[in-house]
């Protein structure tokens, strides 16, 4: 807490006053991290690009911070002391997974009702859409400390992108 108050130019006290706690200011760094993320993987699911260029944006832009080092770090960290702080763990998992597939899912809701998918369950189809995306790469990363190249991660957008949309696109007309 010392170093944290040096590096801020404030006294200990400032910072135990603002955040409670070590668990406080963990969780301020959270949902810090995961507004920043969650505002970058907005971008595509805003564009009016076709519905494949806004996934495949949306899935590199995911894979990629989801991998970064300072990401693992930090799943890393949550995994470890979810068990004595529970409520952190809840925090990230609402703050970052379930916030990006909401988005998804609303995109999906958007993308169905213009014509261009046929998604009845967005919710569900988003958390598959993000497991196809991300299970193993995450864990390999996490365990293994491996990190995919730019080609793997854009190959792996776009695989996904297009097993999902044979699977929930609407055909050409």
């Amino acid at each position: 807490m010392e170093a944290i108050a040096r590096a801020a130019h404030v006294s200990p006290k400032t910072i135990y006053g603002r955040y409670g706690s070590k668990e406080g200011i963990f969780g301020a760094s959270l949902r810090a991290r995961a507004a920043a993320v969650h505002a970058s993987l907005r971008a595509p699911i805003a564009s009016s690009a076709d519905v494949r260029s806004v996934l495949v944006d949306f899935a590199t832009r995911l894979l990629t911070v989801t991998t970064s080092p300072e990401a693992l770090h930090m799943q890393r960290l949550v995994i470890a002391q979810s068990v004595r702080f529970p409520e952190l763990g809840r925090e990230f998992f609402e703050a970052g997974p379930q916030c990006g597939m909401a988005t998804l899912a609303a995109f999906f809701i958007r993308a169905t009702g213009a014509g261009f998918m046929n998604v009845i369950d967005p919710p569900s189809a988003a958390e598959m859409f993000c497991g196809a995306l991300l299970g193993v790469p995450i864990r390999s990363a996490l365990i293994r400390h491996t990190r995919s190249s730019r080609r793997t991660i854009d190959r792996r957008a776009s695989d996904v992108v297009a097993l999902f949309l044979a699977a929930y696109g609407v055909p050409s007309r």
